[in-house]
């Protein structure tokens, strides 16, 4: 019966001082080695171990540091910096965001002050604006739209088309303009004392699909009253004309017939064609004035 050992062996270089390389060898049976290069190979797993572990932690906490300051730029709080670790990856992801917060940044100031220069332009005008979503909600209502439209409760964004305004013409309105690509106007009228007469003005707001609608508010009130002032009139002095020119036209034929030579009333009849004429003149001065409204 034969025997077979493993032989674990290994061998160096040497020169000695008369300039003759020679070979090292060392040996021995690798049962006996074994437990030595065990030792050493836990060794080391022990040492990656507990280096891989640090390491982990280090970066585990750069990137919950990068996280949470992600989440309160996210919040609102713009003035929040990413740091830099210690760590070369995590430095340089560092160093990217925060490059990316500044140009976010400065787009969100420019953002904020077109914005607050949009909002003022919008206050400050004298026709009311109103803007929808797809949903009928409300997106955006100036002043001028709260006081044209008669609402109580400021507090509309948000809301319910119909339900912030209760007017189905305005309602009616924005559904007709979301359902076509056309400008669409009508007038209806606001109760209260005075009646209001408002002129709507509804588009679509670009997008596709269809974001929205834009509602341009304008008070036509005084104008409907003058028209109707001047309609009025206009029937009134229809009748008005008649009276003057159906004088003037009896004296005159009355005159003409013979009562020129009447030396007792001719001078009567021509008077009273002068006030006639006179009232007369009068009526289309007050007329060419209508007209001028």
């Amino acid at each position: 019966m034969r025997l077979i050992h493993l032989i674990l062996l290994a061998a160096v270089p040497l020169v000695i001082a008369t300039g003759v390389a020679v070979a090292l060898a060392v040996g021995g049976p690798a049962a006996l080695l074994r437990p030595a290069v065990w030792a050493a190979l836990l060794g080391a797993v022990v040492v990656a171990a507990a280096v891989s572990l640090a390491l982990s932690r280090n970066l585990a906490a750069a990137l919950a540091e990068l996280g949470q300051t992600a989440r309160t730029i996210g919040e609102g709080d713009a003035a929040q910096r990413f740091r830099a670790g210690a760590l070369h990856e995590v430095a340089e992801l560092a160093q990217q965001l925060e490059r990316m917060r500044q140009v976010f940044s400065g787009r969100s100031e420019l953002s904020g002050e077109e914005n607050a220069r949009l909002a003022t332009i919008l206050q400050s005008m004298s026709e009311g604006v109103i803007a929808v979503d797809a949903q009928h909600r409300v997106l955006l209502a100036n002043t001028a739209c709260l006081r044209l439209m008669r609402l109580t409760t400021p507090q509309i964004i948000g809301r319910q088309l119909l339900e912030a305004t209760r007017c189905r013409p305005l309602h009616d309105a924005v559904v007709q303009s979301l359902s076509r690509p056309v400008r669409l106007t009508c007038e209806f009228r606001v109760e209260g004392s005075p009646q209001r007469a408002l002129l709507l003005r509804a588009s679509q707001l670009p997008g596709e699909p269809c974001p929205g609608v834009v509602v341009v508010l304008h008070d036509v009130s005084e104008l409907r009253r003058l028209e109707n002032i001047r309609k009025e009139f206009v029937a009134n002095v229809s009748h008005e004309l008649k009276t003057p020119l159906a004088s003037i036209k009896a004296y005159a034929e009355t005159l003409r017939l013979g009562a020129l030579y009447d030396a007792d009333n001719n001078v009567q009849f021509v008077e009273r064609i002068e006030e006639d004429a006179d009232r007369l003149h009068q009526l289309i001065t007050d007329m060419l004035q209508i007209a001028r409204i």
